[in-house]
């Protein structure tokens, strides 16, 4: 399991959010077996499928906790199971393996060096317990769970879009797929220094650059500065929304466009 999933132990990390009721919210009607709240996520995940108890499931990948709001940063949840950028999006790619989604496709071994050593100033000191290059892969898992939601990717994944809003929906994805999604293009500047669109200080001939089409052919940012403007969180896997002539992650760009609803985490 990745490593903000669970404690040492292998048990759920729910109990770091001080003040949080979720042992409380353990011994509603709707949980018959009290044990639920020291288990590991995958034994939960079976409890649910066989007592179709989805709605479970959900509180804890989704929201985590229905009597305080806070969300499954707070508690250091997260799905087992959220592969890649790519995946979520269903793109497929036959040049990349499940091990080379933490790099930028495209860049040779030490154009990957440079790209990481780039990004040395915002790497995260400690995420869920997590530290150097694990804690790397800790919030790998915690942005795709945050930036790319899916069901803000999806309509398949809504559960509370009524009827009259489905269409409109859908047509809100496709849109932002045609003319706003995209993936980043990492490369290798050469030549004269360009000035990147992030910090507006120069990108040196030799160093790594990040591209955004969406943006402008012509533009380019550092590797650090390639961030969302609404949380300033590194973008991950270079997946970006355009909107304005500025980068956001795909969470809040629905959020610049659609109010999102706090229960259920679902744009309207």
């Amino acid at each position: 399991m990745p490593p903000t999933e669970t404690a040492a132990d292998g048990m759920l990390c729910l109990s770091r959010h001080e003040n949080c009721p979720w042992h409380e919210a353990l011994k509603s009607a709707e949980i018959t077996w009290t044990g639920l709240q020291y288990t590991c996520l995958k034994i939960l995940h079976l409890y649910c499928k066989v007592f179709e108890k989805e709605e479970v499931l959900e509180l804890v990948l989704r929201k985590t906790c229905k009597s305080c709001g806070c969300d499954r940063l707070q508690h250091s949840v997260y799905h087992e199971e959220l592969g890649s950028v790519r995946d979520r999006l269903g793109l497929r790619d036959a040049r990349l393996n499940h091990h080379a989604y933490d790099s930028p496709p495209g860049l040779t071994a030490k154009q990957t060096e440079l790209y990481w050593a780039s990004l040395a100033e915002r790497a995260p000191t400690s995420v869920g317990g997590a530290t150097g290059s694990a804690a790397w892969r800790a919030w790998r898992i915690r942005a795709l769970a945050t930036q790319l939601p899916k069901q803000d990717l999806s309509l398949s994944h809504c559960r509370h879009i009524d009827e009259q809003h489905r269409k409109q929906f859908e047509d809100f994805v496709a849109a932002r797929n045609e003319i706003a999604l995209d993936i980043g293009l990492a490369c290798q500047h050469h030549g004269a220094s360009i000035e990147c669109m992030g910090c507006n200080k120069p990108i040196r001939s030799g160093s790594i650059m990040v591209q955004a089409p969406r943006i402008g052919e012509e533009v380019a940012f550092h590797p650090a500065c390639f961030t969302c403007s609404e949380c300033d969180e590194l973008l991950v896997e270079l997946a970006y929304c355009a909107l304005d002539g500025r980068l956001y992650c795909v969470r809040h760009y629905s959020e610049r466009l659609k109010p999102r609803c706090h229960a259920c985490d679902e744009v309207g």
